[in-house]
């Protein structure tokens, strides 16, 4: 999906750099589970990850359709 909303010249850092963000954005704040969980505040992080839940179904949503366009 996300290869053919870019022109086959910049495919690979079209899709690869989304995912680093996302990559980043959910890795690297996993280590912070714990210690939030532990210190009470589960639901600061469940609502981190909700927000992102919207934005990521947001941004899908928002997609164009490219099943009739030529993607050379």
């Amino acid at each position: 999906m996300y290869a053919e909303l870019f022109p086959t010249r910049m495919r690979t850092a079209g899709a690869g750099f989304p995912y680093a963000i996302a990559t980043a954005a959910f890795g690297g704040s996993a280590p912070y589970l714990p210690w939030l969980a532990t210190s009470g505040r589960g639901d600061v992080f469940l609502g981190y990850a909700v927000v992102l839940l919207l934005i990521s179904a947001v941004v899908a949503y928002r997609m164009p359709e490219t099943k009739d366009i030529a993607l050379d």
